[in-house]
């Protein structure tokens, strides 16, 4: 290395780096000869050195990012992480170069988003992503630190799941066909998450225990959540269902629930949308309507009504540490603590009769509407406006003229928009083929429609790819 005067008022700094011979002008002779020990220094130590702040735009490293990063992530993760740098990140901040990205310019980026209508839990969410693009920029030496430590999140309110009677889930299982039936038996009635569900096999299922060792979220077979092998207790309840679903050439290999024809695993974005929620509304529950992971936080609670003890409901619901437990379920402890103790098997069962007998109920009035008969008296044992779930009362959005309990006429088809078996097709109110809406119903197509979420980044100027 070397400085050299070129002229009046200009130096050159020489040095050779990677076989190339390299060269810098300065207009202080002070600073070439700075910038000469810090380049001897840095050439001395290596890939030891203190990385130099790279000029490559942010767009261009996201797009690195994603290919040299990419291959080892989940579907699910890799479609979250395209949505948010392409919804959040690259149109505000994306031609920033990272040298220029710095603590004061993340704290005005996320501010930013906020007041243009981003949630504080999707503040939280831009705020982790960012960190991890950042993150595997540090690590590949383009800049010194992460600029999004130390940033705090914002607080949000979260929205947790809830637990239900057993007589709501039953009367979801009610509208379904005997797989889907004993989909939702297997998530309420042992705790297991609905990617767990979908992963069961024959082979898994014993005389008293269900051995849960795998998940397939998104299609793919891998480790459960929490990478253990666990094992679930059987009630006589799930026993009954399991007994009753097993085909008498059942292999090991072979799922419990199967998807659709051709199709090993379940796919659970389509069950949610075809399956779940026609049999939720008909049901009689439009609003605060119970997710398929309800079924989880329900076998919990049906565990703590039983008088289990906390680390026996820990063991059952399979957490790591029994601060979990705590942290999901405190206030059913505090809540169920001074009340008479109810068993597990006593109330499925209960419930079980209870829907056996509106289902009874109904088909007596279906028979005497047919005959001529006068109609008779709702059930007495069910409200007509509304279910008393733990005080909390929920709108059940019958279609007019639907007698309460009745609720053939609730179910609407989601194939070509057609309506229930035996009945005329809703009108659909500005809905494109395939998709659904009743009349006076606040029920829509989701906004997110097949291929509006990215798969991939999309290309700058470009479609997505």
């Amino acid at each position: 290395m070397s400085v050299h005067r070129v002229r009046a008022g200009v130096w050159r700094v020489r040095w050779r780096e990677e076989g190339r011979q390299r060269s810098r002008t300065f207009h202080d002779r002070a600073q070439a000869v700075a910038f000469d020990g810090e380049t001897r220094r840095r050439l001395s130590l290596g890939a030891f050195a203190d990385p130099e702040p790279s000029s490559m735009f942010l767009v261009d490293w996201v797009e690195t990012w994603f290919r040299r990063y990419g291959h080892a992530w989940a579907p699910k993760s890799r479609q979250n992480r395209a949505q948010v740098m392409d919804k959040w990140v690259v149109p505000y901040v994306g031609e920033v170069r990272l040298r220029d990205l710095g603590r004061p310019r993340v704290r005005e980026f996320l501010a930013m988003i906020v007041r243009d209508g981003c949630s504080e839990n999707r503040h939280n969410v831009v705020r982790r992503e960012l960190s991890a693009c950042l993150g595997a920029a540090v690590a590949d030496g383009l800049i010194p630190d992460n600029p999004v430590t130390g940033i705090r999140t914002m607080r949000h309110r979260a929205t947790g799941r809830r637990a239900w009677p057993p007589v709501v889930f039953e009367r979801i299982r009610a509208q379904m066909a005997p797989r889907d039936a004993l989909m939702v038996s297997l998530m309420y009635l042992a705790g297991l998450r609905p990617s767990e569900a979908i992963a069961v096999t024959w082979g898994q299922v014993g005389e008293r225990t269900l051995r849960v060792d795998r998940a397939a979220p998104e299609g793919v077979t891998r480790t459960t959540k929490t990478g253990r092998a666990d094992s679930v207790e059987i009630v006589p309840p799930l026993a009954e269902d399991l007994a009753a679903a097993r085909p008498a050439d059942a292999r090991p290999d072979d799922p419990v629930i199967w998807g659709r024809e051709g199709d090993h695993i379940l796919d659970l974005k389509n069950w949610r949308q075809r399956v779940w929620r026609p049999a939720v509304e008909a049901a009689g529950l439009t609003r605060d309507d119970p997710h398929p992971y309800d079924g989880r936080h329900t076998f919990g609670s049906l565990l703590i009504h039983e008088g289990r003890t906390i680390l026996e409901v820990q063991r059952a619901m399979r957490h790591a540490k029994s601060e979990m437990t705590l942290r999901h379920y405190a206030h059913e402890f505090d809540e169920w603590s001074l009340r008479p103790k109810v068993s597990l098997v006593d109330a499925v069962r209960e419930a079980r009769a209870q829907v056996a007998a509106e289902g009874e109920a109904r088909r007596a009035r279906a028979e005497a509407a047919a005959a001529g008969d006068p109609p008779a008296a709702p059930d007495a044992d069910r409200p007509a406006d509304h279910l008393s779930l733990s005080g909390a009362g929920v709108g059940t959005g019958r279609v007019p003229g639907a007698t309460p309990g009745d609720c053939s006429l609730i179910v609407p088809r989601l194939i070509s928009g057609a309506g229930p078996v035996g009945a005329p097709a809703p009108a659909l109110v500005g809905a494109e083929p395939g998709e659904w809406a009743m009349p006076g119903s606040n029920r829509r197509p989701p906004a997110c429609r097949a291929g509006a979420l990215p798969t991939e980044l999309t290309a700058r100027g470009g479609p997505a790819v």
